[in-house]
């Protein structure tokens, strides 16, 4: 499990210069241990909401298609990290940064079922 999820945020990071740099950073926050895989893909989905970070939207583009592949993969350690780090965290990180209904329409179906789903037991 922790290779397959361990190559998600990697893959997710590695051609975003921003990603990498908020990649970056938390494996600093978190060392000399090593992050939880759950806290890196919120970290990655904070930073493509968060303005300040510049992220692009090819970059934005990618990481969404990335993480719906990972969603629709039928490993279940697989979604369940991308679900509650990524999809999670970036509807929460969108929501305050009042781009919630621009990130959900840019999500992959998997991710957007997800995403649905978890707004409405949020309330």
């Amino acid at each position: 499990m922790i290779s397959t999820c361990r190559t998600l945020v990697e893959d997710l990071a590695a051609e975003s210069p921003a990603l990498a740099g908020a990649l970056r950073e938390a494996k600093e926050y978190w060392a000399p241990d090593e992050p939880p895989v759950t806290s890196l893909l919120a970290t990655l989905a904070s930073c493509l909401v968060d303005p300040s970070a510049e992220s692009t939207a090819p970059e934005t583009e990618r990481a969404l298609h990335i993480v719906d592949a990972a969603m629709a993969s039928g490993d279940a350690d697989l979604v369940t990290a991308a679900a509650t780090g990524f999809i999670e965290g970036l509807a929460a990180s969108a929501d305050r940064h009042g781009v919630l209904t621009t990130f959900l329409a840019a999500l992959g179906p998997v991710s957007r079922s997800h995403a649905d789903l978890w707004l409405s037991f949020e309330g």
